[in-house]
């Protein structure tokens, strides 16, 4: 059997505090422990009898040395312009749904009436985007345009 690596676990004396087993034994270095105990699930006892809580089982709690990762960073050349795309993905998609119709339209007699650009817009306004006006109002002249040319 193999003996359980180095670190901070909880004391198998009982007390609150975390011991330091170098490997081999415990040492006499202790500190505060940061939550209570965590037993093991599988009750194996440790190097001394004790059960629960030693070398090997669950750690006592989180790894003092342990420090949060930063904050992300945004990439580099993103910046508000990327962060306006990501925010508001729909109504750019439903805006050039409607430039597309209006070219079709006005270079050809085909004429679409903007089912695509309504859902879409919907879907804008279901996402709380802050540009889904401008996909409505989009979607509106579009479709106004399509029934102007259909009588036309």
């Amino acid at each position: 059997m193999t003996a359980p690596t180095a670190g901070w676990y909880s004391d198998p004396n009982g007390a609150p505090t975390l011991r330091y087993w170098n490997g081999t034994a415990w040492t006499d270095a202790t500190q505060q422990a940061p939550s209570p105990a965590v037993q093991s699930p599988y009750g194996q006892a440790g190097p001394y009898g004790q059960t629960g809580t030693y070398p090997g089982a669950f750690p006592a709690g989180p790894n003092p040395s342990y420090a949060y990762p930063p904050a992300p960073t945004p990439p580099p050349g993103g910046g508000a312009a990327a962060g306006l795309w990501a925010q508001n993905k729909t109504s750019f998609i439903t805006v050039a749904i409607c430039i597309v119709y209006l070219v079709i339209a006005g270079f050809s007699h085909l004429v679409f009436f903007g089912i695509l650009p309504v859902l879409y817009t919907v879907r804008s306004f279901q996402a709380k985007e802050s540009l889904a006006w401008l996909a409505a109002a989009v979607t509106v002249v579009t479709i106004g345009f399509s029934i102007w040319r259909t009588t036309h």
